[in-house]
């Protein structure tokens, strides 16, 4: 299930979707079945059902299936269920279908929920290691204490290609930069756009916009957003 974790440049090839997008196997075939029983008896999944499915949204975060895939696959199958389903009453029964109708969307609806709860959970735990990743990273390439050797194989994991001159650039403004928040995010895109993301590394420090950029810092500064861009994006600032 679900959407990527941003900032993200494994080597490996994320999973992106189905077949397969939740992979909860016999634990989410067991859900299906609650969920008839539920739509059936009018009652209300339980915390523990809701639990297990927010469990299976973090997994699928972690494998770095995107949020949609994650619900597209789960809805399929809950279509399915809905399919199988009668009306105790009868299928010519107005208020029977409209109980079983009600009883299925809240249930069904409260399983997306949890689904998503468990995801983005899991994904805004990942952006904050990435980061933490990426600040030491940064830290220990400015004090130059540590092997190249190391330091290249560690660029890596980032995507960054440590060959040939860098050019490291810090950004302030009035407001401090996060990871994650809308500048930060406008500004690695716009850079990785233009280079590449074995070219450009973002990362914050401080509330300080923190870019590592091969190549030389005229070719770097003439290629970064400027100060309007920037404003448009919710925060003044300069290099």
């Amino acid at each position: 299930m679900g959407e990527e974790p941003r900032g993200s440049r494994s080597a490996e090839r994320p999973d992106t979707g189905p077949p397969g997008a939740v992979r909860g196997g016999d634990a989410l075939e067991h859900h299906y079945r609650l969920l008839a029983e539920t739509a059936l008896s009018g009652r209300r999944l339980s915390d523990a059902s809701l639990q297990g499915l927010r469990e299976l949204g973090a997994a699928a975060a972690d494998r770095g299936t995107t949020l949609h895939a994650v619900l597209d696959e789960y809805f399929t199958g809950a279509r399915r269920v809905w399919a199988g389903l009668r009306c105790p009453q009868g299928d010519d029964h107005p208020t029977g279908l409209r109980d079983l109708a009600q009883a299925f969307l809240r249930a069904s609806g409260e399983s997306a929920v949890a689904l998503s709860e468990g995801y983005e959970t899991a994904h805004r735990a990942a952006i904050r290691r990435e980061e933490a990743s990426r600040r030491e990273f940064v830290d220990d390439l400015l004090e130059g204490r540590t092997p190249l050797g190391r330091l290249a194989e560690r660029a890596e994991r980032f995507g960054l290609r440590l060959v040939g001159p860098h050019t490291v650039s810090v950004g302030r403004a009035r407001e401090r930069f996060e990871a994650g928040d809308a500048t930060t995010r406008y500004v690695e895109d716009a850079l990785t756009t233009r280079f590449g993301v074995e070219q450009v590394l973002i990362t914050t420090k401080d509330g300080l916009l923190v870019c590592v950029a091969s190549g030389s810092g005229r070719r770097f500064r003439s290629s970064s957003p400027d100060r309007r861009q920037v404003r448009s994006q919710g925060r003044a600032g300069s290099p």
